[in-house]
Parts: C-alpha cells; structure tokens; sequence
C-alpha cells in the first residue's frame, strides 16, 4: 500500500524526496481548499457550522454530568477575554501566560489570543521552578493566567520575575465593559511559543506560526480521509498536556469541524469514569496510558482460565479480521467478550490518534480488534507542530508509522559515522514545509543548527522509508555516544530491542567514553517478575524484594542479550551489567520530560553510585 509519493523531479535529480499521497498529481503540498489559513479562521469555521451546538463541556460537581457551553457562548466568552486583554494594554504579538490543567477556560483563553493577535505561551509544572522562571524571564511575560491550585507559586516567583504585573485566577476574567474588535493575525505572525524541556539546559522556546498549526490541522483530516476524518458529530476528551503541541493540534481539529471537546477531572484515576460519562468518539493516547489500560484489562482477563481461553480465541479470530483491513465493533464476539471493554471508554471510540513516542504494534492491533475502533500512529516533535507523519485508514501492518502528511515533505540525509546511508534508505529525517517552525525564541546559534539554509528541519530521528514511502523511526542521532574503542553507539535503537522482553517494563542503556562497555538500567515489569517468582518458588512478593534478586538479574540479561543478538547488535553494543530498580522513570522523579523521553543526564546523576559500581566490577 503506497503511503508516500516520491516527487519525480527530486529523484531525477538523484536525491529521493517524498510527498503525501493526499496531493494532487504533481503538486508538492496540500492546497488550503477551505481557505482556513490562520488559526482565527479555524474556530471562525467551527462556529459558523455548530453555532448553538455544544463546544467545550466540564463535569460538575464532582463526578457530576458534563455542562456545555455552546460555540456561541465561548466565541462571546473569547471576545470579552480578548478585550480584557487589550484594555490591560497587552498589544498584538505580544506573549499572554498561562499554567493550568486542561479546562474550558484554557481554550477560550486560546481563541481569545488567536482573535487578538496575542501569542500563548503555556507553562507547566514538570518543567521544574528553575526552567519556568527562565521562561517567565526570557519571554518578559506580563501577564499570566493561573488556576487556584498554581497561584500561589506564581505569586512567589513574582521576585525573581520582575516583568509579570498582572496574574489573573482562571475563572475570574472579566471584558464586557471595554468591547474591542477582532485584530485577526496574518498566516505568517507567530500563534504560540511552545517550551520543549529538553534533557539538558535550559529549555528551547518553540515558535510557530498561525499557519503552520492551520496547514497541520488540515493535512491531519486530510490523511484520515473522507470516511474517518473529523465531523460535527465528534465529541473527544481534553486530558494530555495542552501546553504541548500534540493535544493543542488534536483540540483545533475538534474545533474545525464544530465537534465537542470534554475535559476531564484531572485524575487519571477517574479517567475511565469520564469516559463512560462523556462517551467521546475521539480518544488521543500516549504510550503511558493506552499501555495502562492494556495492561489492566489483561491482568483482568488472566484471573479465570476460562475468561482468558474465551478471550484470547475471540482477540485472534477479531484480530485476523484487523490484519485483512476489517475494522467493526458489531461481530459476534464484540457482545459476548469485547463489549465490557468498550464501554468501560464510552463505547463510542471510533477513532484513536496515537502520539508522543513509539508504541508496541501488538497494543495497538489488540485495541483496534477489541473497541472496533481505527488506531492511527503518527509521527512528529513541537517543531513540526506535532505531526509529519501519520498512518493511514487500511494500513495495520505495523512495519511502519505511516506516510508524510500534505503540509510536508520529506527526505533522508546520511549520517555515516553511524553507518545510516540514503542509498539503503536510512539516515536522519529531514522535514520541508509549512508545519515547521519559524525559529527559537532568542536563540539564532540553535534555529541554524535545527533548519538549514534550504528550509530543511533536521528532526535528528534516524529513519527508514520503504518503497512505498512508509517512515519507521529506528534510531536517534543525538543521543549518540563513543565508547573507549571510538565505537558509536545509538542507546535507542539497543533500548527499543530489550523493551521487547517482557521481563522489561522500562530500559536506560549508559555508556562512556573513558569505558569499553555499556551498562543498562532496567525497570521490570511488576506483574512478569511477580510471574517469574512465582515459578521460581520465590516468597518475595514486592517488586521492591524481587529487583535485588539476582537470579533474576541474570535472567533478564540472558534474555535481552539474546534479543540483542537476534536483533544483529554488535558486541559492544549489547550490555554488559545490569542495574534493577522498583522506581519507574517518570515526570515526577525528573528522569523523563513531559513527552516520555529519558532525561540521560538526569538518570545519569541518580543512578551515579550504582553505574560507578558496575563500572568497578567490570573494571
């Protein structure tokens, strides 16, 4: 199945560049058919099909039914924020902060910004209190909106903040009293400046324009195609970070098509129960939670023999069906056993965007067999505006994430001290088009080393495109580092390899220059280790017990060194030592960034003594 279209003049030339399959013949990009070229204009659609029809809807009181306001209602709620703004003095292009959890009043701050000209600049706690008063400095912020949860940490960086003159309690904004018109941006003025936490340093301000998360919005529905794309009718749930460029594409796709958008509670222990109250249509997922719930109804169904024998016949024979392009949740076997889990989300998910990092395909076809629901995968950084690439309806095979969206296209560049050629069809991802950013703020040295004087951001992704145009991400350059010897090594590629033993739940490979080896830290999957004491006849029973076993060390060595092996790792690419802990990686404990990449430097600090340990014993 082609997913990508080589341009034929670019390869003529002998360089392969690809374009989408969405394309008219012979063109490049998508062409703005419906002439949305700003994000004003984006809401101004949405508004103008579902007027007097629910927007964005909260749960209240507590575990309470969703409220709605209409479109109406938030456009006129967006007109007497804007105002207020304008009467504060705040000027077009000028930043408007906010640090919130999802709500209502976040996206009508950001139509209000969009309708003004102003840019948003969202802030978020796991950034750390270092970063974002860097942030606060760097963007000379004025004014600031803030939930009452957060207020009181503003107020104290109000010292070492010396620009914010003005913080307002989200819920309190007030503009009836001073109208002022719409001031509505041109494509090329800057809509939001989006914070990367990086893993190092201090964190890159993200520029992107109006038109680039426009152009993006509409080559996503584009590539879902007429039949999956989104409509009026759609109604999805708010709870990823808005203050990231994945969940704030997916709301503006809601709001171009005048669907619903419900926020959640804030807890992601009440997530399924907002679900079931809201029954959205659209479900955007992370690795992080659809592997949680995956992993809940799993541990479920293996409880009863009998549950688990009916239910792994009826996943295979649905799951045959996904394999030969067939999606439906009407089949025998969806009353008698998938049933209870579609209804646990709503039972009415039609339609799952998957983002933020790479995700297991057995997960992904098990949930398109079990809801009946179209699982899309896609491909993309804050500097693409989230997406540059995304699989297509009909196209399951896993082999790949899908092909170039129509705001883009793309190329491979070799990177041979890694061994990545473009005559194999391997080397890093270069992305050209109107979803890439404009520049980092303040930053010149960093915008010329990310997109070249021709245009091309360099994703430092290491990718693979087949044939047929299908991008697999496979590596990562920048997080390449030399042993002793002056080998290279990728600690992606190698980490990607034993997260598929099942003894793994999380992997961080480390290695130094002034060494031969790698070491690797490892997380267990808790219910596999209690599964292997079990068989052991151990009589621990915590994971907190199991991880100081060495047996099983030694076992999951064994193992992902097979793996390894089997995966054509060179020797000195597979680990040598391993350390287990019973602690994940998390945003909380500061070893991952809010988009579920390993913070390297960080983990290094925390695990310092026990990788100089390792380190002795190999010594």
């Amino acid at each position: 199945m082609e997913v990508s279209r080589l341009l034929p003049d670019r390869t003529a030339a002998g360089e392969k560049q690809w374009c989408s399959i969405r394309c008219p013949p012979g063109e490049k990009y998508l062409t703005n058919a419906d002439q949305c070229k700003t994000l004003y204009q984006v809401f101004q659609r949405g508004l103008s099909i579902s007027m007097d029809s629910p927007c964005l809807g909260y749960r209240h009181p507590v575990d309470g039914p969703y409220h709605w306001q209409t479109y109406r209602e938030v456009s006129q709620n967006a007109d007497n924020i804007g105002s207020a703004l304008v009467h504060r003095g705040v000027k077009k292009g000028q930043f408007v902060g906010i640090s919130s959890h999802n709500c209502p009043e976040w996206s009508t701050l950001s139509i209000a910004c969009d309708s003004q000209s102003m840019i948003m600049c969202p802030l978020y706690d796991t950034l750390g209190e270092e970063a974002v008063k860097f942030c606060l400095n760097q963007t000379e912020l004025s004014i600031l909106f803030v939930s009452s949860k957060t207020i009181d940490t503003y107020i104290g960086y109000l010292p070492v903040a010396p620009k914010v003159k003005t913080i307002v309690k989200i819920g309190g904004e007030k503009g009836e009293a001073h109208p002022s018109p719409h001031n509505p941006p041109q494509p090329e003025d800057i809509a939001t400046i989006c914070y990367t936490s990086g893993t190092t340093g201090n964190p890159k301000g993200v520029m992107i324009s109006t038109h680039s998360m426009t152009a993006t919005v509409q080559a996503v529905g584009e590539a879902l195609g007429p039949g999956q794309t989104f409509r009026a009718s759609d109604c999805a749930i708010s709870y990823l970070p808005l203050a990231h460029a994945f969940e704030r594409g997916a709301q503006y796709c809601m709001l171009r098509a005048g669907a619903r958008i419900g926020f959640w509670q804030g807890d992601v222990r009440k997530l399924s129960k907002d679900m079931v109250e809201l029954q959205p249509t659209i479900f955007a997922v992370v690795p992080r939670i659809i592997n949680r719930i995956y992993d809940k109804i799993l541990s479920e169904v293996k409880a009863s023999a009998v549950k688990s024998y009916l239910f792994n016949w009826a996943l295979g024979t649905k799951t045959a069906e996904v394999e030969t392009g067939v999606i439906r949740n009407n089949s025998f076997w969806d009353y008698v056993v998938f049933g209870k889990i579609q209804k646990m989300l709503g039972g009415r998910v039609r339609l799952i965007p998957c983002g933020a990092a790479p995700f297991k395909h057995e997960v992904l076809q098990f949930f398109r067999a079990a809801l009946g629901a179209v699982v899309l995968e896609g491909y993309g950084q804050t500097e693409c505006c989230g997406c540059a690439a995304i699989s297509i309806p009909g196209d399951y095979r896993g082999s790949c994430i899908g092909g170039v969206v129509a705001s883009s296209i793309m190329k491979l560049e070799s990177v041979p001290e890694m061994g990545y050629l473009t005559e194999n069809n391997q080397g890093e991802l270069c992305i050209k088009g109107s979803n890439v950013f404009s520049y980092y703020f303040k930053n010149p040295e960093k915008t010329a080393e990310t997109i070249d004087k021709d245009g091309w951001l360099h994703t430092g992704d290491i990718g693979q495109i087949s044939e047929d145009g299908g991008l697999k991400i496979i590596d990562r350059k920048k997080n390449i580092f030399k042993l002793s010897q002056g080998e290279y090594v990728a600690p992606e590629k190698i980490e990607l390899l034993y997260e598929r033993c099942p003894l793994v739940s999380q992997v961080c490979v480390y290695g130094q220059s002034t060494k031969n080896n790698l070491i690797a830290l490892v997380v267990p999957d808790e219910t596999e280790a209690k599964k292997w004491a079990k068989e052991k006849g151990l009589t621990e029973t915590s994971l907190e017990e199991l991880v100081r076993n060495k047996e099983l060390r030694k076992d999951i060595l064994d193992k992902i060194t097979k793996l390894g092996r089997d995966g054509g790792l060179r020797s000195f690419e597979l680990a040598k030592k391993l350390y287990l802990d019973y602690i994940p990686f998390s945003v909380d404990n500061d070893l991952m960034t809010p988009t579920f990449k390993l913070k390297r430097h960080n983990i290094a600090k925390h695990y310092r003594e026990s990788i100089e340990k390792m380190y002795e014993t190999l010594d």
